[in-house]
């Protein structure tokens, strides 16, 4: 009896040791040899959970160790242990808590296997969201195929339609008629939603790390607050610690700088996974409600989804260009397409360059308006008397000139519609295209949500 006790405290005394040593570890062999010596499983446990330890969990490494006299209490020490450690294999991981409640989280949503065997998803509902002074209802599709493919459209009730489509090759955004490539800052928001799929993180464990942050009251439930990090950004997950149900996400987006708050409520058994069938959104002070009418696990996806359809290929090949490269910022613009010669000519760019994706700041806005009353000129004869009779007084703008920045780089933009001229736009952030030194402002007219897009030409910086 007395021998036992000693060799459990040695077991104890070797464990903590061992966690002490980074370059001793704990090893199925070595707990082989533990059951076999006649120490206690609770020992075992207890040596398995101080210890460091590398475990193969494989479904052969199992059967051996069951062969060879491991109990099942053991065992699941074992298995809950390389799970753990397979989510803190990061050197970034310093957090034991972290990774334990993002296992926790995930093991809520699905099992390992279930979660394993996802590789797309399909997801319809519905989203109310505020729009000027009523409500617009959108019905969305959204299809996920891992780990690069995304397809994303709505339909508004007030008749806007909108799609978005990404994919390694190619990529594309498409508001009623209007097509563009998907802004680089868009596509990383894009990327990162991707990966914060649960499904998609028990995949791929090993390229997260995760921190505790303390705890958040939401509601009745004093929530683990987790920061989780990988390749291309971090984001947050508010974790029940008694039942490991998420409730919250934050993420910040690059395209906007706006921090996005999703709480998640009504959990179901859908496709052998728990999925929160409704959302509340809130996003730079808008709040938003979905409700998910139905979620798909590895669709049936046509083929053709994926294929570039006709405007897409076309606004993304590659105009050729022998002269020079296209433009990669608007510094470059600046520099080399409006140099000016020793006359102080502008040389202007000949060369065809490729469009290029961007976020455009607006910070202030210059416009030069005219009034004109043509209501007494009889200059025109007969005809002109009577047109300029009806047309009378007019108000038009003669110039309209934007402060901007674009990839860090403050130019100003003068308008290029000749036309029709450039609707006023206001202080914010947009998408738009560099086309060598112009640049394709894509914004929305407020009340009406009419999607438009101005023309400008770079005319300096400020």
């Amino acid at each position: 009896m007395k021998k036992n006790r000693f060799l459990a405290l040695w077991i104890i005394l070797a464990a903590t040791l061992l966690a002490q040593d980074a370059h001793k570890t704990l090893t199925n062999v070595d707990v082989l040899n533990l059951a076999n010596s006649g120490v206690g499983d609770k020992t075992i446990i207890l040596a398995i959970q101080q210890a460091t330890s590398k475990f193969d969990m494989s479904p052969q490494a199992v059967i051996e160790l069951k062969k060879g006299g491991v109990s099942d209490d053991v065992l699941n020490a074992m298995l809950a242990v390389a799970r753990n450690t397979t989510v803190a294999s990061s050197p970034d991981v310093v957090d034991r808590e972290c990774s334990q409640l993002l296992a926790k989280a995930l093991n809520a949503i699905g099992t390992s296997e279930t979660l394993a065997s996802v590789h797309a998803t399909r997801l319809k509902g519905t989203t109310i969201q505020p729009a000027g002074s009523g409500i617009v209802s959108l019905e969305f599709e959204r299809i996920v195929v891992y780990a690069d493919k995304f397809y994303m459209a709505s339909h508004g009730s007030n008749g806007l339609e909108n799609s978005v489509l990404v994919t390694p090759e190619y990529n594309y955004q498409l508001s009623q008629r209007t097509s563009s490539p998907v802004p680089a800052p868009v596509l990383e928001d894009i990327q990162l939603g991707i990966k914060s799929e649960p499904a998609f993180i028990a995949q791929h464990l090993s390229q997260y790390s995760c921190t505790s942050e303390g705890t958040e009251q939401i509601g009745e439930v004093a929530t683990a607050n987790l920061r989780i990090r990988v390749q291309g950004g971090e984001f947050q997950w508010n974790i029940d610690p008694a039942t490991g149900r998420l409730l919250r996400s934050r993420t910040t987006k690059k395209a906007s700088g706006t921090e996005t708050v999703v709480d998640y409520s009504d959990w179901r058994f859908a496709n052998g996974m728990y999925i929160a069938f409704k959302r509340h959104i809130v996003e730079n002070g808008h709040a938003a409600d979905s409700t998910i009418a139905s979620y798909e696990v590895n669709p049936a996806i046509d083929a053709t989804l994926f294929a570039p359809p006709a405007h897409a290929a076309k606004e993304n090949v590659e105009k050729p260009c022998e002269k020079r490269e296209a433009p990669k910022d608007v510094a470059e613009v600046l520099r080399k397409v409006w140099a000016t010669d020793g006359d102080n000519s502008v040389k202007k760019d000949v060369c065809p360059t490729t469009k290029t994706s961007v976020l455009v700041e607006v910070v202030d806005a210059q416009n030069l308006t005219q009034s004109q009353d043509t209501r007494g000129d009889t200059s025109g004869g007969a005809v002109g008397t009577v047109v300029n009779s009806l047309t009378g007084r007019r108000t038009h703008t003669d110039a309209s000139t934007i402060y901007v920045i674009v990839n860090g780089e403050h130019a100003l933009l003068d308008c290029y519609e000749r036309r029709t001229g450039c609707a006023t736009i206001g202080p914010g952030k947009y998408t738009g295209e560099l086309d060598g030194d112009s640049i394709w402002v894509n914004y929305e007219m407020p009340i009406t949500h009419k999607p438009l897009r101005n023309h400008y030409k770079i005319a300096g910086s400020w």
